[in-house]
């Protein structure tokens, strides 16, 4: 609880990881993983929506660009238009329901 320096911590974004990190760590930096970020993403469209790859594919590169990050300084509302468009392009219940 005493460290003696400013960590930084990074996480996949899980919620019981970030509150455990905030509790321990109050002082410390937190860092998202973008590529672990993607990979769920990737997960969830695949196993509980069942998207093909291709489709798939074409929402992950809108999300996270053609490198597969998000880009330092991308605020949360330039990541909610993109998940907003990416509803609006689709007729997929599921994937609506995802967003």
């Amino acid at each position: 609880m005493d460290c003696p320096q400013v960590q930084i911590l990074g996480s996949d974004d899980e919620k019981a990881l970030k509150l455990a990190m905030a509790l321990a760590f109050p002082q410390a930096a937190r860092l998202t993983c973008t590529r672990h970020l993607r990979q769920n993403f990737s997960h969830t469209l695949a196993d509980k929506v069942g998207l093909p790859k291709q489709e798939r594919q074409r929402f992950i590169t809108q999300i996270f660009g053609d490198n597969g990050i998000i880009a330092h300084g991308t605020d949360h509302m330039d990541i909610a238009d993109r998940l907003q468009h990416m509803a609006e392009s689709t007729e997929n219940r599921s994937v609506q329901k995802l967003i």
